[in-house]
């Protein structure tokens, strides 16, 4: 019985279906005249047509022309004697190691500030502002994509992480301030996976676009697993010979310098490249 509704009623669908697609066919279809005069307009407005279809094609392919006349592929040794681009790259790369070298220890910041008990919370926090974030930036990206550089959001996120950081290594044991950085991480991983990729593409053309954009995400993860092996060191020396836990924000004075200083350079690379591509 089930099988005999199903197959009545997919006849049904494909019933309408074929009178919808009828009853269109009769209604909006267009009375085409026999008049030759008519046929001879109509002829001329395809001509026309065709005309603009390959005046457009001629302006595409000049825009197309122009833009890899103003973006030349890079890539190699000629690339590593750019400094603009070990500028770029820096930038990238800090802001990438130092975001995921944070979020990392979080739980060790809980634990030595005794909140281990928001731990889960701020996780689950900081993933869905991770995702509303993404979704501010697209659209934001795509707003402002003609009237400022991609170059500013980098600017914007290494100044609100820079102050952030300040803020976590003297008043870190807060639950608000660690909140607050923790979000102001978030923030910025939309901005180094969503606008960084377009920089380099932008910049450095699309032709090694993924050489180039693999490479700087290789050295990332390097440099990521170097910085927590040194924040790990810091966090042991500070830990006392018969205790497995350091507390206190004493613990984390050092490490949370290097993270701070690390951002303020990449913030440094940021504004010069923001400012050479302003004059150019």
């Amino acid at each position: 019985m089930e099988v005999l509704n199903l197959n009545f009623a997919l006849v049904l669908l494909a019933a309408m279906h074929t009178v919808g697609t009828l009853f269109e066919m009769l209604v909006f279809r267009e009375d085409v005249p026999a008049n030759s005069n008519n046929h001879a307009g109509n002829d001329q407005k395809v001509t026309e047509m065709s005309n603009l279809v390959s005046e457009d094609k001629k302006d595409m392919k000049a825009i197309s022309k122009k833009a890899k006349q103003e973006v030349p592929d890079i890539t190699g040794f000629e690339l590593l004697k750019n400094t603009e681009f070990w500028m770029v790259t820096g930038n990238i790369i800090i802001s990438i190691s130092v975001d995921k070298t944070f979020l990392y220890n979080i739980g060790t910041y809980m634990r030595s500030f005794h909140m281990p008990e928001n731990n889960q919370m701020i996780f689950i926090a900081g993933c869905i502002f991770a995702v509303i974030s993404k979704i501010i930036m697209g659209v934001l990206i795509h707003t402002l994509q003609y009237k400022t550089q991609r170059m500013t959001f980098q600017c914007v996120s290494l100044t609100v992480k820079t102050i952030t950081f300040a803020l976590f290594i003297f008043h870190g044991d807060h639950f608000s301030i660690l909140c607050l950085a923790s979000l102001a991480v978030y923030f910025s991983t939309p901005v180094e996976f969503m606008v960084a990729p377009i920089i380099i593409l932008e910049y450095y053309g699309a032709k090694y676009y993924a050489r180039n954009f693999g490479s700087i995400l290789f050295v990332s993860t390097i440099i990521t697993l170097i910085l927590q092996a040194l924040v790990g060191i810091i966090y042991e020396e500070s830990t006392d010979e018969y205790m497995y836990t350091c507390y206190g924000l004493g613990c984390f004075y050092l490490s949370s310098f290097l993270l701070l200083f690390l951002t303020f350079v990449a913030l440094i690379f940021s504004i010069f490249v923001w400012k050479k591509r302003r004059n150019t």
